[in-house]
Formats: C-alpha cells, sequence, structure tokens
C-alpha cells in the first residue's frame, strides 16, 4: 500500500492510502488526521474531486471540542476549560454529583493540531476508563435481564477499536471503556450485539435476526448511526 498526501482547503493535509483491493475511495480520521483510502490508479483529477465530496461528511463527523464546550452523555457531563497550569498539556477532574458523574478537562491552549486532538483524546479516555464500569454495567445487566439471557460475568475492556466481545463458553461479555462516549441507545446497540452471540458466533443472517429482535426491530438504523457517529476521542 502506497502513501503520500496533498493539501485541502478544508480538511487541511489530507494523507492517501493507495490500496490494489479498494474498489471505493474511503475516509476516516485517525490520530486527528484525515486519511483517504483510493483504488490504486485513480488520477488525481478524481482524487481532488472525491476529496472534495467526502470533505463535509468527514467534517460532520469529527466533533470538535473547544474550550467552553459541554459534552453531555448518559450519565457523565464533561466540560471543556483552557489549562492554565505550565507544565502541563492536559489533564481532568471527575467526581460523582449524585446520579451524573460531573468532569472537566483542562487543555493547553497553544497547542495546535494533530497534538491538540491527541490531548483531547487521552485526556477523555483517562475519564472513560475510571468511570465505565458504573455507567455501563448496571444497564448492561438490565438489558440482560430483560432478554431473558445469562451472562456469568461483565467486563470493562481497554481496546479503542473493538466495542465489545463475547465469550460463549463462559457466558463473559467485555464492553470497550470508550462506550462511554455513545448515546445510550447506541451504548444498547453494543450490549444488544454481544448478547446475541450468545447464542452463536459469526455474524450470519440469524445473528443480525437476533440482534434486530433485541433491539425492537432498529438494528439497522443503529448501525447507521454508529458509522457515522462522531467520536470525541481519536480511534
Amino acid at each position: 500500500m502506497i502513501k503520500r498526501g496533498i493539501p485541502h482547503p478544508l480538511l487541511g493535509h489530507v494523507n492517501l492510502r493507495f490500496s490494489a483491493t479498494a474498489r471505493n475511495f474511503t475516509g476516516r480520521w485517525t490520530k486527528g488526521e484525515p486519511w483517504i483510502t483510493c483504488p490504486s490508479g485513480a488520477s488525481p483529477a478524481r482524487i481532488a474531486e472525491v476529496i472534495d465530496e467526502l470533505a463535509p461528511r468527514m467534517l460532520e463527523r469529527r466533533r470538535t471540542l473547544s474550550f467552553g464546550s459541554v459534552l453531555e452523555l448518559p450519565g457523565i457531563t464533561i466540560r471543556f476549560f483552557d489549562n492554565d497550569r505550565s507544565g502541563r498539556d492536559s489533564f481532568v477532574q471527575g467526581r460523582p454529583a449524585g446520579d451524573i458523574v460531573e468532569a472537566k478537562v483542562f487543555i493547553g491552549a497553544e497547542l495546535d493540531e494533530p497534538e491538540r486532538s491527541q490531548a483531547v483524546s487521552s485526556a477523555l479516555t483517562v475519564l472513560s476508563r475510571r468511570y465505565a464500569a458504573p455507567l455501563l454495567l448496571p444497564r448492561a445487566r438490565a438489558l440482560a435481564a430483560e432478554a431473558g439471557l445469562t451472562v456469568n460475568r461483565w467486563k470493562i475492556g481497554s481496546g479503542t477499536k473493538v466495542l465489545g466481545t463475547c465469550e460463549r463458553r463462559s457466558a463473559t461479555i467485555s464492553l470497550s471503556h470508550i462506550i462511554v462516549f455513545l448515546t445510550q441507545e447506541l451504548r444498547d446497540l453494543i450490549v444488544w450485539h454481544e448478547l446475541a452471540h450468545l447464542s452463536g458466533p459469526g455474524h450470519d443472517a440469524a445473528f443480525h435476526a437476533r440482534v434486530d429482535r433485541l433491539s425492537g426491530g432498529r438494528e439497522a438504523e443503529l448501525e447507521r448511526r454508529l458509522r457515522r457517529y462522531p467520536w470525541p476521542i481519536l480511534r
């Protein structure tokens, strides 16, 4: 796979990957930088045209968090502030306040992209690791009970690419700490997905029918929302 990059007025420096197996152009953010995967042999004119087409959608998927931003999620509210403490690029504070965790993220004002996005992401994942269990597991247990399914053990996973796993033999389900940053319905989708794996491996038609049943007929809709979700962290 060949890599190079070009400038773009909206996205800044765009990294390009050329793949012999790619049939279509795809775009995503990786560590705060835009990447476009292109079919091998794509012309410069076609690449520029596609980037112009993809840029608005990519910007929609990128959640920009600046000083004064407020990120409200189920069970946790996160506010962003300028870091006026010298020698520290970013740090977090958090405490339970009744049923809601009140958290603050302080980010160095002098940071430029992509370092700023990386600092925000690192600070946020400190919070998700700290509070994932109380924010996610009670609801997950309730969904399993509602479905009449037995899970012997729930775990919080450390990965950011895989949002959940299910070990059928031990009936153990692991949920990534980063699903804290999803809406409630998308958090539930991850849980339903893993609960459906208790009945069988793979992602065949029977599996998707189970997820659809658990989600009240909304699997396709929620999967679309998840694919388009503007994560506040880098994945």
